[in-house]
């Protein structure tokens, strides 16, 4: 990944009301992931035609793209959900004063 080992380890968690619990989506799209990856490593044992394996080839590029994108959709909407749960409702109305969601963590 491109964020480390740790961090990604911590996405696959959420914590709410101190306790750390699976954050499933990410989990399934990470699990997809690595589904896509090890059927290309062992595609090479189920045919030999070149245009199949382009195909496939792009088939799981294609694929592990869409699982990129899903997952981030899924962390920035975890992410979200925490700032908005550390904002108290007393500085809700305050935001529109040019304040933003990050000005209360």
């Amino acid at each position: 990944t491109h964020c480390g080992l740790k961090e990604a380890f911590d996405r696959l968690f959420q914590t709410s009301e101190g306790k750390r619990k699976l954050n499933w989506p990410v989990v399934i799209g990470t699990l997809l992931r690595v589904g896509i990856i090890l059927f290309c490593l062992t595609l090479y044992t189920w045919t030999n035609d070149p245009e199949t394996l382009a195909a496939c080839g792009f088939a799981a590029v294609f694929s592990v793209f869409l699982t990129h994108l899903l997952n981030t959709a899924f962390i920035e909407k975890t992410k979200m959900t925490l700032v908005e749960d550390k904002c108290s409702r007393k500085h809700r109305p305050a935001m529109g004063n040019g304040r933003s969601e990050e000005d209360c963590t």
